[in-house]
């Protein structure tokens, strides 16, 4: 992606402020809220999942706007949907608290019960990136769940970049641990249908995403790639 013209934290600190606006909360509640967001987005173990990528998911939500019915509810599960991130953590157990830190937000500032439940179904969705059966014909989620995985569709040079941030997320982990657990992960997106779930996305990214993914497979297969990259990532691994 180009270089903002504008810091991620700007940006999400006013998109913030945008999607709060409808609900009149105080400005200490706003105020208290942004302080919030951006310290968890900036906890010191993250390398991927940082303002940066809200700000990235964003700027999606906002070139998609005019597609979306509830673009409240996106841009409230873009921002919360990775509130909490520990990469040791059982599966499911990182959305589960994300949505628990929404629930005390929404309460704080009045959220309609309507909102709430389609922001925490939306984070849930997250946690094994399927439309859930009944919800084939939203919309809003489709575009959700495909603005958080666009970055497996860029070019490969960011895509190494990314890949490299993920590696450094799970540092606790030894070589062999990541390289089972991650090919794993990467097999099971290569073993579905389609990875992005709107025409758009999948037009614009679906092809490439393969690619990325099969390319990183190869490399922890050991077909002579991984050591050069094991060398790029060696201030961590």
């Amino acid at each position: 992606m180009e270089s903002p013209l504008i810091s991620p934290d700007t940006y999400i600190t006013a998109t913030f402020a945008t999607l709060l606006q409808p609900f009149n909360p105080s400005s200490s509640a706003i105020q208290k809220w942004t302080n919030l967001l951006l310290s968890t987005y900036s906890e010191r173990h993250r390398y991927y999942h940082t303002s940066t990528h809200i700000y990235s998911m964003l700027q999606h939500f906002s070139s998609c706007l005019p597609q979306m019915v509830n673009p409240t509810a996106v841009g409230l599960a873009i921002i919360f949907h990775d509130w909490e991130h520990l990469p040791h953590s059982p599966s499911g157990w990182n959305e589960e608290q994300s949505k628990v830190h929404f629930a005390v937000f929404a309460e704080e500032v009045r959220l309609p019960a309507p909102l709430i439940s389609t922001v925490k179904q939306y984070i849930t969705a997250t946690i094994s990136h399927k439309v859930p059966p009944g919800d084939e014909h939203d919309g809003d989620l489709k575009l959700f769940l495909d603005f958080d995985l666009e970055v497996l569709g860029r070019e490969r040079k960011e895509y190494e970049t990314y890949m490299r941030q993920i590696r450094r997320e799970y540092s606790q982990f030894a070589d062999d641990q990541y390289v089972c657990v991650r090919k794993a992960a990467l097999k099971k997106f290569l073993d579905t249908t389609r990875l992005y779930f709107s025409d758009v996305f999948f037009e614009r990214c679906e092809e490439r995403a393969r690619e990325n993914l099969q390319w990183e497979v190869g490399m922890l297969e050991g077909d002579g790639r991984w050591g050069p990259m094991a060398e790029l990532m060696s201030d961590v691994i």
